[in-house]
């Protein structure tokens, strides 16, 4: 028998992604009004019977808008249980700051942390900036080229901690089918600056649709790359989400 509290956001996952890189591009396309603005998400999901399970998940984002100014904030948290032993446990905080320099083209600047111990990751430390560039800005079709670097540091668990640089590559299309679809695929490519063949990479592909004013449902599929990863974590992963997210 399978139980489940809905608040906010409801999610169907089937495999949960450790990976290092997260997808920002897709918390940043919509149009953003002057002042604040964000979102909240929350779901509880249970299983009892022949399985006890019971997880949470809960995440935020704010934008702040200001002439050429942006900012943005992510933070997100995911705890769960199996027969009362924790099998799930991570956190995610990202901040940016865009300055807008034309309509083509801004700076950013960027620090994240996060961790999943369950996939060997105590910590993730970052600090980075780079370029944006739109090459094609219209109402139907949106094409972004995004690069840059950032400084790292990472302690996998049972290893000693390592800080590097790695560069950073993202491109984004959007496609607003209509006045309610629109899909959306961001590719991040993420190399080690001394080692090149130490890549991280991550294709997000989403499927938009508005039912409301207020509430959307999202379709998501992510798959995830990493060429050198921990010893016992898998060199690519895949999962996928349904969402309905509430907006203010």
């Amino acid at each position: 028998m399978r139980k489940s509290f809905i608040a906010l956001l409801f999610n169907l996952i089937v495999c949960v992604p450790g990976f290092a890189i997260n997808n920002i591009e897709n918390e940043r396309l919509a149009p953003v009004k002057n002042g604040l603005s964000g979102q909240f998400q929350a779901s509880i999901d249970g299983k009892s019977g022949n399985s006890e399970k019971e997880s949470f998940d809960i995440g935020a984002k704010g934008i702040f808008k200001s002439g050429p100014h942006r900012a943005l904030m992510i933070a997100s948290r995911e705890y769960g249980t199996s027969f009362d032993q924790t099998n799930t446990d991570s956190d995610f905080f990202h901040f940016r700051y865009v300055k807008l320099h034309r309509p083509s083209w801004a700076s950013e600047y960027f620090v994240q942390n996060q961790s999943n111990p369950f996939k060997r990751l105590s910590q993730r430390s970052l600090v980075g900036y780079g370029g944006r560039f739109n090459l094609r800005d219209k109402e139907d079709v949106k094409l972004i080229l995004g690069t840059g670097v950032f400084f790292l540091h990472e302690k996998i668990a049972q290893e000693n901690a390592e800080e590097f640089w790695r560069a950073n590559f993202y491109f984004v299309y959007k496609h607003n089918l209509n006045d309610q679809i629109n899909l959306l695929n961001t590719l991040y490519l993420q190399p080690r600056m001394n080692e090149f063949s130490d890549l991280e990479a991550l294709n997000d592909f989403s499927l938009n649709i508005k039912l409301s004013n207020t509430i959307n449902l999202k379709l998501a599929l992510k798959t995830t790359h990493d060429r050198k990863p921990p010893v016992g974590v898998a060199k690519t992963d895949y999962s996928y989400r349904t969402s309905f997210i509430y907006s203010f």
